[in-house]
């Protein structure tokens, strides 16, 4: 129903139930997609702000240890990463395209929730695709934000435009942000195989950002590299 009373909720075994219906939040959703969509994107960015609020998912303690994990950013909610992945999936099955042309990027689980419908939402065109993610690098405000995300469609999608992915994470890695280089190190760990890791370690060594968020995506990416391959790596 979308004139049910917002003001509360309940919870049980963990999961928090839309107040004057008896049904979790993520089955309304369901329901919301037989209204307009007005209604239903209304209904989704309510429930984000809510599950934040709330002991359940979230609430004062959770959100207190997700702003220290991401210091100095604002508009912090502490919802569970489960919980957001599980309405991405969910929003990824009715009008998705509509909801990444509108949505906000107010909250910093937004800005996740935006990166995961993408994960759950391949396109056959790549180029569209890419586009998309772009979108999704501009706004990236911590590494919460870009460590989330993953393209969709996995390894599958990954050898599919393996070379197009390639090029196109190169040119994050020279980019100037903290976050858009972050993004393109972290992402790239798909590539640390044979045929890559040479070019590969050589675009880490060329990486002169002084961003604490830069260097410790480099820190990671040579580890995972010098597991797979310890003495080339050294």
């Amino acid at each position: 129903r979308t004139g049910m009373n917002l003001s509360s909720g309940r919870q049980t075994a963990g999961q928090i139930f839309c107040p004057g219906t008896g049904m979790p939040y993520l089955i309304v959703i369901t329901f919301a997609e037989i209204f307009k969509d007005e209604a239903k994107w209304k209904l989704i960015r309510w429930m984000i702000h809510h599950q934040g609020a709330s002991a359940g998912t979230g609430g004062k303690g959770k959100q207190a240890v997700y702003r220290k994990l991401n210091p100095g950013v604002e508009h912090v909610l502490g919802i569970r990463v489960p919980d957001l992945r599980k309405l991405a999936a969910r929003i990824a099955r009715t009008d998705w395209e509509r909801f990444l042309e509108t949505s906000d990027t107010f909250y910093m689980e937004e800005r996740m929730l935006y990166g995961m419908v993408l994960d759950a939402s391949p396109d056959e065109d790549v180029e569209v695709y890419l586009h998309r993610v772009t979108c999704f690098v501009w706004m990236i405000n911590s590494w919460s934000v870009c460590d989330t995300f993953k393209f969709a469609g996995g390894q599958r999608f990954v050898d599919r435009h393996a070379g197009r992915l390639w090029e196109y994470l190169k040119q994050w890695m020279n980019a100037d942000g903290e976050y858009e280089v972050r993004f393109g190190v972290a992402v790239n760990e798909l590539f640390v195989d044979e045929a890559h890791l040479e070019e590969l370690l050589a675009c880490y060594d060329s990486i002169r950002h002084e961003g604490y968020y830069v260097k410790m995506a480099v820190a990671w990416a040579l580890s995972v590299c010098f597991v797979k391959f310890p003495e080339r790596t050294m």
